[in-house]
């Protein structure tokens, strides 16, 4: 791999990890607490917020930052997967859907995020 396919890849590693804390630290402030590990390894990354997503809709809050949540962990995932796939077979396609995916996760994550924060006001 060239030079500045390993710096983009490198740099698109450092974005989903930034998405992954993101989400995992308002995933801490939810009513009903969902815990995301502080692990490394992506695979264990993905299934903890494959749980997550599972656990969206149980989350008592209204159904639009129910969906925020959801859709924020899928975008996760996607972006976990897109960038997995990549790394032993890069395209330029696959670094677009992965800075795509990481950020309509944060947007999502922003929806949640600031439902909370109204909460505690």
């Amino acid at each position: 791999m060239s030079d500045e396919r390993e710096r983009r890849v490198g740099m698109l590693l450092m974005m989903l990890d930034m998405a992954y804390v993101y989400l995992l630290r308002q995933c801490g402030r939810l009513p009903i607490d969902i815990t995301l590990p502080e692990v490394p390894s992506i695979q264990d990354r993905i299934d903890s917020v494959s749980g997550a997503a599972e656990l969206a809709e149980l989350e008592p809050m209204p159904g639009l930052q129910q969906r925020a949540l959801y859709d924020a962990c899928c975008m996760w995932l996607a972006a976990a997967d897109s960038y997995l796939r990549l790394r032993g077979d890069y395209t330029p396609w696959r670094v677009s859907a992965v800075t795509a995916s990481i950020t309509k996760c944060r947007e999502d994550v922003d929806v949640v995020a600031a439902w909370l924060d109204s909460q505690q006001e």
